[in-house]
């Protein structure tokens, strides 16, 4: 492959995953309304169990700081770092099940890994697949 495509990949690359870390700051914030968001958010605060949800999504939410002391606002850094970890997490394991079927025997485990960690980063940095990874509802974190 000539330098100069290789430059460019790289500087696509680059842009990218500035692109998605940039929307994941800028949004961190933000809690996105869904239907189901102020239900957890509700079951969160006391860990009653209903009819249609169970207690494990409200507990991690509980277990991650949402309600911090006299804030009326959920604080979500944590959740939402767990959840973009889970997608990250997932996003390799895919990655690396496509090299098993598609990459060259032969190839190094250095670059296989390389190739993996990238195809995580640019996935779960991808700002489409960032909004349905931070919500509050049990969809994000089963990603």
């Amino acid at each position: 492959m000539p330098a100069l495509t290789r430059h460019l990949y790289l500087a696509l690359l680059v842009a990218l995953l500035f692109t998605g870390i940039c929307w994941l700051f800028a949004n961190a914030a933000y809690v996105p309304d869904y239907g189901d968001t102020t239900e957890y958010l509700g079951l969160a605060k006391t860990l009653h169990v209903d009819q249609c949800r169970t207690v494990f999504y409200p507990a991690v939410l509980k277990m991650c700081g949402i309600f911090q002391a006299g804030s009326a606002s959920p604080t979500t850094t944590w959740i939402y770092l767990l959840q973009c970890i889970a997608a990250a997490i997932s996003s390799a394991i895919l990655a690396s099940a496509l090299l098993k079927v598609f990459a060259d025997p032969g190839q190094s485990p250095r670059v296989r890994a390389a190739i993996i960690s990238i195809t995580a980063a640019l996935v779960s940095t991808s700002p489409l697949v960032a909004h349905f990874s931070v919500p509050i509802m049990t969809d994000s974190l089963a990603t």
